[in-house]
């Protein structure tokens, strides 16, 4: 270097040659070999040594958590020889497009931060020498918000009820249950009590089995996070059985279905019944969660999948229930992989389906059996080459149930039934196409509790004990204008 004199240490003189290891900056300058004899000395032309540094950082973008709507900033400072160029990048994606921005000393700003955002942001710089990066997460907390709310329920005494309650947030909200007045909170991840009739599952559905007339008032649900809180509640009333209400009945339900790995399907699920039944779906006898953003009960209480997986493949149930009973219908569906053959599901032509059939009329009453007919419609709808009978009756359960299939006539015997038990009934017809809408619900019947004396009765026998029999009336006595008292004595005579 101009004007001093190479030290050894990490510089080695060679033949002439000047070598310098574990370059420096401080070793930029200019060098001149000078060369020295008896007689004098002589200096080189001057060479000049430039020293590049590569990019290092003088700060790094720290980790950083902020609310949603928020604003945030991360830091970048680098160094080296050529100053290096600074630019930034998302990992999984594109830097949110309108929102960010990046200023001179190379801070990324990003305003109104949303749950999107969630990532690794990180800090590029970069010369003709090299590169560094150094990288930072933003964790974005979302406050809780209802994406099903509990709705007002009424459930007859001794039956079971859900209210159903999800909420979504970052991080994911705990979910508990409070009855108004009650100083007692129910969490899911309690364990379940054996005496309690109360359980809230995973999902945050609270459910009440055994249902008591003491249970009535309003359930609060409440979503909770580091970010905040909601809260909705629910009415429960708790009536006996309402008798005149018939319980709901499932118009069309869902059909067997096969679909491809990424496909969307749909199970329907069309009900009718007084109040408006609550619609619940189960798979392989699990309630089916709504967390997952590819499934979704739309409002006309159908099922959609979107984007199918493997193991959404299962047995789908489809649960429609008032306070006066359920009803419910099951198809399978089967998820196929990439590569497998699968027919589309075309929706069947309603003119191939027979129409519902009369209301069906209920005739010759026994202990065990009744006599039900109906009339197909043949005005409307394509003939019916069967019928499924269905029933209801609380003595055998909460939801209908199918007593005949492949009836071939228009009048069928039903038999096996309680005796002394209330039923409703109701008739589908069938063709090789579907199942029609069900029939009007039939008159409710009650079975008889002993047997008619018209069957299995020796009326000779009876003639005969009744002719033992005698009855003598005493004097009646006027009690008013309008009522008289008659007394009478049975006594029996035995004959000779």
């Amino acid at each position: 270097m101009c004007g001093i004199i190479l030290a050894t240490g990490f510089n080695k003189i060679r033949g002439g040659k000047l070598m310098i290891t574990n370059a420096r900056k401080s070793d930029a300058g200019k060098y001149v070999c000078v060369g020295t004899n008896m007689v004098g000395e002589r200096e080189s032309e001057i060479a000049e040594l430039t020293v590049l540094e590569r990019p290092s950082f003088v700060r790094r973008p720290s980790s950083t958590v902020v609310l949603i709507d928020q604003s945030v900033e991360f830091r970048c400072e680098a160094r080296g020889d050529p100053v290096p160029t600074v630019r930034w990048r998302k990992d999984d994606g594109d830097l949110p497009k309108g929102r960010y921005e990046i200023r001179e000393d190379h801070t990324l700003k990003i305003r109104r931060v949303i749950s999107a955002d969630v990532g690794s942001y990180t800090c590029v710089a970069e010369n003709m020498v090299g590169k560094a990066e150094a990288s930072a997460t933003l964790t974005v907390h979302v406050p809780p918000a209802f994406v099903v709310r509990p709705r007002n329920q009424v459930v007859g005494v001794g039956r079971t009820v859900t209210f159903q309650c999800e909420a979504t947030g970052n991080p994911q909200p705990a979910i508990f249950w409070q009855r108004e007045g009650s100083q007692n909170l129910l969490f899911s991840y309690q364990p379940p009590q054996p005496s309690s009739r109360f359980s809230v599952s995973q999902s945050g559905d609270l459910t009440i089995t055994d249902a008591e007339r003491s249970d009535m008032g309003y359930y609060s649900c409440q979503a909770l996070n580091i970010a905040g809180s909601v809260i909705t509640k629910a009415l429960l009333e708790v009536t006996d059985v309402v008798s005149d209400r018939p319980p709901p009945v499932i118009r069309q339900g869902p059909s067997n279905q096969t679909v491809a790995v990424d496909g969307t399907v749909v199970l329907s699920c069309v009900t009718s019944g007084n109040p408006t039944p609550t619609i619940l779906w189960r798979k392989d006898s699990v309630l089916v969660s709504t967390h997952d953003s590819r499934v979704k009960q739309l409002d006309t209480g159908a099922l959609q999948i979107r984007y199918a997986k493997l193991g959404d493949t299962g047995t789908y149930t489809c649960i429609a229930s008032t306070p006066s009973g359920e009803a419910s219908w099951k198809a399978y569906l089967d998820v196929q992989e990439f590569g497998s053959p699968v027919q589309p599901n075309r929706p069947t032509d309603p003119n191939l389906i027979p129409s519902a059939p009369s209301k069906p009329e209920v005739t010759d009453v026994t202990r065990t059996s009744i006599t039900l007919s109906w009339k197909p419609n043949l005005n409307s709808g394509a003939t019916p080459t069967s019928y499924i009978i269905e029933a209801f009756s609380h003595a055998s359960g909460s939801s209908w149930q199918t007593l005949a299939e492949h009836v071939k006539t228009e009048s069928f015997v039903l038999k096996g039934l309680k005796p002394s038990a209330v039923y409703l009934f109701l008739v589908r017809a069938a063709n090789a196409y579907g199942l029609s809408d069900p029939s009007s619900i039939s008159d409710a019947v009650k079975t008889q509790d002993i047997p008619p004396t018209s069957q299995g009765v020796d009326h000779r026998q009876i003639q005969r004990e009744l002719a033992d029999v005698v009855i003598h009336i005493h004097n009646p006595s006027i009690l008013s204008s309008s009522s008289v008292r008659v007394q009478w004595t049975v006594s029996i005579s035995f004959l000779q």
